[in-house]
Protein backbone atom coordinates (compact mmCIF):
# COMPACT_ATOMS: atom_id res chain seq x y z
CA UNK A 1 0.00 0.00 0.00
CA UNK A 2 1.32 3.51 -0.82
CA UNK A 3 0.41 6.67 -1.20
CA UNK A 4 2.23 7.79 -4.30
CA UNK A 5 -0.49 7.74 -6.96
CA UNK A 6 2.53 6.93 -8.73
CA UNK A 7 2.62 4.07 -7.23
CA UNK A 8 6.13 4.16 -5.44
CA UNK A 9 7.40 5.94 -2.87
CA UNK A 10 10.71 7.40 -3.63
CA UNK A 11 9.90 11.58 -3.35
CA UNK A 12 7.94 11.59 -0.87
CA UNK A 13 7.34 13.96 1.97
CA UNK A 14 4.67 11.99 3.83
CA UNK A 15 3.83 9.23 2.12
CA UNK A 16 3.67 5.99 3.58
CA UNK A 17 4.94 3.16 2.25
CA UNK A 18 3.68 -0.73 3.54
CA UNK A 19 4.34 -3.91 1.95
CA UNK A 20 2.42 -7.08 3.14
CA UNK A 21 4.15 -10.81 1.80
CA UNK A 22 2.36 -14.12 2.33
CA UNK A 23 4.09 -17.27 1.79
CA UNK A 24 2.33 -21.07 2.26
CA UNK A 25 5.68 -21.76 3.72
CA UNK A 26 6.25 -21.48 7.36
CA UNK A 27 7.90 -17.94 8.49
CA UNK A 28 11.36 -19.56 9.11
CA UNK A 29 11.26 -20.26 5.42
CA UNK A 30 9.49 -16.88 4.05
CA UNK A 31 12.17 -15.14 6.29
CA UNK A 32 14.91 -17.41 4.46
CA UNK A 33 13.44 -16.96 1.11
CA UNK A 34 12.99 -13.31 1.28
CA UNK A 35 15.78 -11.85 2.78
CA UNK A 36 17.86 -14.39 0.44
CA UNK A 37 16.28 -13.03 -2.61
CA UNK A 38 15.15 -9.51 -1.78
CA UNK A 39 18.06 -8.84 1.22
CA UNK A 40 19.86 -6.08 -0.38
CA UNK A 41 16.56 -4.51 -1.73
CA UNK A 42 14.53 -4.49 1.38
CA UNK A 43 17.45 -3.15 3.09
CA UNK A 44 17.85 -0.12 0.88
CA UNK A 45 14.34 0.84 0.99
CA UNK A 46 14.05 0.31 4.44
CA UNK A 47 17.46 3.18 5.07
CA UNK A 48 16.39 4.87 2.16
CA UNK A 49 12.98 5.71 3.99
CA UNK A 50 11.01 4.46 0.60
CA UNK A 51 9.68 1.71 2.79
CA UNK A 52 8.28 2.53 5.95
CA UNK A 53 7.54 -1.29 7.26
CA UNK A 54 7.20 -4.43 5.77
CA UNK A 55 4.52 -7.49 6.79
CA UNK A 56 4.69 -11.42 6.56
CA UNK A 57 2.23 -13.37 6.69
CA UNK A 58 2.63 -17.56 7.18
CA UNK A 59 -0.63 -18.99 5.96
CA UNK A 60 1.02 -22.66 7.78
CA UNK A 61 1.97 -21.41 11.24
CA UNK A 62 -0.97 -22.43 13.19
CA UNK A 63 0.22 -20.45 16.05
CA UNK A 64 0.31 -17.15 14.35
CA UNK A 65 -1.96 -14.29 14.19
CA UNK A 66 -1.19 -13.41 11.32
CA UNK A 67 -1.63 -16.49 8.99
CA UNK A 68 -2.79 -14.79 5.64
CA UNK A 69 -2.77 -11.11 4.16
CA UNK A 70 -6.24 -10.47 5.17
CA UNK A 71 -5.13 -10.92 8.86
CA UNK A 72 -2.37 -8.50 8.43
CA UNK A 73 -4.19 -6.03 7.11
CA UNK A 74 -6.64 -5.81 9.98
CA UNK A 75 -3.96 -6.19 12.44
CA UNK A 76 -2.54 -3.27 11.45
CA UNK A 77 -6.08 -1.60 10.47
CA UNK A 78 -5.80 2.25 12.28
CA UNK A 79 -2.48 2.61 10.22
CA UNK A 80 -3.94 1.09 6.84
CA UNK A 81 -7.28 3.20 7.43
CA UNK A 82 -4.48 5.98 6.57
CA UNK A 83 -3.15 5.00 3.88
CA UNK A 84 -6.70 4.40 2.06
CA UNK A 85 -7.44 7.40 2.33
CA UNK A 86 -5.35 8.99 -0.89
CA UNK A 87 -3.45 5.65 -1.06
CA UNK A 88 -2.78 2.60 -3.96
CA UNK A 89 -3.67 -0.34 -2.88
CA UNK A 90 -1.90 -3.47 -5.17
CA UNK A 91 -2.83 -6.66 -4.70
CA UNK A 92 -0.81 -9.35 -6.25
CA UNK A 93 -1.96 -13.35 -5.45
CA UNK A 94 -4.66 -15.91 -6.21
CA UNK A 95 -8.13 -14.98 -7.68
CA UNK A 96 -10.36 -16.98 -5.70
CA UNK A 97 -8.36 -16.90 -2.59
CA UNK A 98 -6.09 -14.19 -1.70
CA UNK A 99 -7.67 -11.15 -4.05
CA UNK A 100 -10.90 -11.63 -2.82
CA UNK A 101 -10.02 -11.59 0.77
CA UNK A 102 -7.58 -9.22 0.56
CA UNK A 103 -11.10 -6.34 -1.31
CA UNK A 104 -13.19 -7.46 0.94
CA UNK A 105 -11.00 -6.59 4.48
CA UNK A 106 -10.45 -3.54 2.26
CA UNK A 107 -13.91 -2.81 2.25
CA UNK A 108 -14.70 -3.25 6.10
CA UNK A 109 -11.85 -1.33 7.08
CA UNK A 110 -13.47 1.39 4.50
CA UNK A 111 -16.19 1.05 6.25
CA UNK A 112 -15.46 0.96 9.53
CA UNK A 113 -13.54 3.93 8.97
CA UNK A 114 -15.63 6.53 7.64
CA UNK A 115 -18.29 4.82 9.45
CA UNK A 116 -20.40 3.58 6.27
CA UNK A 117 -22.53 0.67 5.41
CA UNK A 118 -20.38 -1.99 3.21
CA UNK A 119 -22.13 -1.60 0.03
CA UNK A 120 -21.13 1.84 0.41
CA UNK A 121 -17.56 1.33 1.23
CA UNK A 122 -17.18 -1.72 -1.99
CA UNK A 123 -18.11 1.62 -4.37
CA UNK A 124 -15.73 3.16 -3.09
CA UNK A 125 -13.26 0.68 -3.51
CA UNK A 126 -14.52 -0.16 -7.17
CA UNK A 127 -13.85 3.50 -7.93
CA UNK A 128 -10.86 3.18 -6.35
CA UNK A 129 -10.25 0.39 -8.82
CA UNK A 130 -11.41 2.50 -11.78
CA UNK A 131 -9.04 5.50 -10.77
CA UNK A 132 -5.87 3.45 -10.00
CA UNK A 133 -5.82 3.76 -6.94
CA UNK A 134 -6.58 -0.50 -6.33
CA UNK A 135 -4.38 -2.66 -8.82
CA UNK A 136 -4.36 -5.97 -8.81
CA UNK A 137 -2.16 -8.24 -10.36
CA UNK A 138 -3.83 -12.08 -9.81
CA UNK A 139 -4.34 -15.49 -11.40
CA UNK A 140 -6.48 -18.43 -11.16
Amino acid sequence: VSTQSTGCCKDRDEAMCLFHLASKEGSEDLNEMVYSIYRDEFNRYLSEGVLDEYFAAHSRDEGSAARYVQDIIRCHAEKLSEVLEDGVVYVCGDAKGLSVAVFNTIVLLVSEGRGIDVKEAEGLVNEMKKTGRYCEDIWC
